[in-house]
């Protein structure tokens, strides 16, 4: 797990344990997809929106069964590991998190497959917690939102005409979704009243906005290792928000002359950078995503107030510094 964990308290270290080793337990016969497996859930991060399920299991009246929330914490993270894996192959990267990606290492055709296997074994995991269909009609439309969101970001790649609703309506998907779900399934699990519930999926909307935002910005920043601009994003015909909002500043036609290259050179990269930064596009970016950090903390408030709030406000407080 990730090193933020150390700064958890032990019993929610304890129980994101638990949920890794929910995960480990998945079963793969064939030994190449289990490697894979076994390699991409002990590299899995923050663990962030399992977290969440976590915290959330403590606003409402209930006390919840502990295996089944550890089972909905569980079906979160195999929902975003699955995704991740289909990304890695759709984009052909080889490197997530500083290590070989999936396809990379085992190989395509074992990463299309293992990321099916993994979505599969949501389904599997939402029936052992879920106690009724409305339960189970909210997660599977939750999921359809999320596949809708990576395919309309495909559908806009190289796409620059895309405007900033076309960018947000992707986020909404692909990234919101599953923060909000995480939140959303936690609080229901705890018998949290409506008010609650959509607060706590309205706090999940607002971070999984500011964590892709501010995320976004990183790809612009210098690379330690190499000394030059990383731009994945733009040179996989990912247009994020300070790209959008340059294109439609006075500097926009310089930019598009520039994204309209079938490769980009290193001064081409790095003139980007400096149009982004000087048009103001960088910063109008930062600032919105700032406002949804501003906007997450502000329901914090209205949310029940025990240590797991007061957790969640400090750990969401660290997230967004190291972004």
């Amino acid at each position: 797990m990730d090193k933020l964990t150390h700064v958890l308290p032990p019993q929610l270290q304890t129980d994101l344990h638990a949920v890794e080793q929910r995960l480990l337990q998945l079963n793969v016969e064939n030994p190449t997809q289990k490697a894979a497996l076994q390699k991409l859930i002990t590299g899995s991060g923050k663990m962030l929106r399992a977290t969440f399920v976590l915290l959330a299991s403590t606003w409402g009246p209930e006390t919840p069964d502990r295996d089944r929330v550890i089972n909905a914490a569980a079906a979160v993270e195999v929902i975003h590991l699955a995704s991740l894996v289909h990304d890695d192959v759709i984009d052909d990267a080889t490197i997530r998190r500083g290590q070989p990606t999936l396809n990379s290492q085992f190989g395509e055709q074992t990463a299309i497959y293992l990321g099916d296997y993994l979505f599969t074994k949501y389904f599997e995991l939402l029936l052992s917690y879920s106690t009724d269909f409305t339960n189970l009609e909210y997660c599977v439309t939750a999921m359809k939102a999320v596949l809708a969101g990576e395919i309309q970001q495909t559908e806009l790649n190289f796409n620059l005409h895309r405007t900033e609703a076309d960018y947000l309506r992707a986020v909404q998907g692909k990234t919101n979704e599953l923060f909000r779900i995480s939140f959303g399934q936690g609080a229901r699990l705890a018998g949290a009243d409506y008010a609650t519930a959509q607060t706590a999926e309205e706090l999940g909307n607002q971070i999984g906005f500011a964590f892709q935002i501010l995320n976004d910005l990183t790809d612009f920043r210098v690379d330690p290792k190499t000394g030059l601009p990383r731009l994945n994003d733009v040179q996989e015909g990912t247009y994020t928000l300070p790209i959008i909002k340059t294109l439609a500043s006075d500097r926009g036609p310089e930019l598009a002359v520039l994204l309209k290259k079938d490769h980009l050179e290193l001064g081409d990269l790095n003139l980007i950078v400096q149009l982004v930064t000087e048009s103001g596009g960088l910063a109008a970016a930062q600032t919105i995503g700032e406002n949804y950090v501003h906007a997450s903390l502000q329901l914090l408030d209205q949310l029940p107030q025990n240590s797991s709030t007061r957790l969640l406000r400090k750990l969401l407080h660290r997230v967004f510094s190291t972004l």
